[in-house]
């Protein structure tokens, strides 16, 4: 999908040069940067769950469906970084 954005001539400079170091078209780049930030949002929603779940598990109690289901998610998308 095509999208039109406006973006400062510096860091169209800095994107450019980035592109180029990683052997990566401009469009490419600016892609990647957006699932990593996408996925870091994510896991930084995910993460007050996650330490309330590995607490109940240090406490030697049994996670509930749902604090399985965080930690699974989070080890989802930390396969993403």
């Amino acid at each position: 999908m095509k999208l039109s954005v406006s973006l400062p001539d510096e860091l169209v400079k800095r994107i450019d040069e980035e592109a180029e170091r990683c052997m990566s078209s401009r469009s490419g780049l600016i892609a990647n940067a957006c699932r990593e930030y996408i996925s870091s949002q994510e896991a930084k929603r995910l993460l007050p769950k996650l330490r309330a779940a590995i607490e109940v598990a240090a406490a030697g109690k049994q996670l509930t469906a749902e604090e399985q289901a965080q930690i699974d998610a989070f080890a989802l998308l930390s396969k993403q970084f």
